[in-house]
């Protein structure tokens, strides 16, 4: 199984691409991924194990961590 760090670094182009080339917000990538539906219609079980969901959270880390500036 590979390691945390490991799965990080893979992850972190995705993540950037999408905070500076496509310019999404966490509420842009939720509704372009559809992550509203998601919370409509999945347990907490169920999203605990989607893929677009749990790419979200993560993006969403991501961003609060690296392009949030408050107002």
């Amino acid at each position: 199984m590979e390691s945390h760090k490991s799965i990080k670094a893979k992850l972190r182009p995705l993540l950037e691409d999408f905070a500076t080339v496509e310019k999404l917000t966490p509420t842009e990538a939720a509704t372009k991924w559809g992550i509203r539906t998601l919370f409509k219609t999945k347990s907490m079980e169920e999203l605990a194990n989607h893929p677009d969901y749990l790419l979200w959270k993560v993006y969403t880390k991501y961003w609060n961590k690296y392009h949030y500036s408050p107002a």
